[in-house]
């Protein structure tokens, strides 16, 4: 279980996104990393449970010309497969976690990538290029993901709704 928070909101700060995934600690105590792309103000931040990939598996995880930022909670069944599948693709993974799937079949099937996906997950995946983030759950919602405005019409998501007060 990790904690995943973002936001999308001109006022929002590094330390705004660390304050967030502090009260998700315990859901991912091993570490914790921020993203914030202060151009476009979104910001998305990862508290992680180490499981999978000990040593490379941090997140936020980016493509390899970090255009595409992504943070997961969860797990991609099958993952091995479809990273294999990616790699006669010319497509590098730079860890073995499964989550970075989810980076490379975007780029692969733009928002069809969807279909391709299984498992228990929730994530935030921001586009810089396309200035785009989605923000997805498995179709059971078996990994939280909540959803909040914010005053000045940004939005706020968070595995927990405690981060979003935060």
């Amino acid at each position: 279980m990790c904690g995943i928070v973002g936001a999308i909101d001109s006022r929002i700060t590094e330390n705004k996104l660390f304050k967030s995934i502090s009260v998700l600690r315990h859901r991912g105590p091993d570490s914790s990393g921020v993203f914030l792309d202060v151009s476009l103000g979104v910001g998305i931040g990862h508290s992680r449970l180490s499981i999978i990939d000990l040593k490379t598996g941090d997140q936020p995880l980016f493509s390899i010309d970090r255009n595409i930022a992504l943070v997961c909670n969860g797990e991609i069944y099958d993952f091995e497969r479809i990273r294999a599948d990616l790699k006669k693709q010319d497509y590098r993974f730079r860890t073995k976690s499964d989550s970075e799937v989810i980076i490379y079949l975007y780029l692969k099937y733009g928002l069809e990538f969807f279909d391709h996906l299984r498992g228990e997950f929730s994530f935030l995946l921001l586009d810089r290029s396309r200035k785009r983030l989605i923000a997805c759950r498995d179709r059971f919602g078996i990994k939280p993901l909540y959803v909040a405005t914010t005053d000045a019409n940004g939005w706020i998501f968070a595995s927990e709704v405690k981060a979003i007060f935060a």
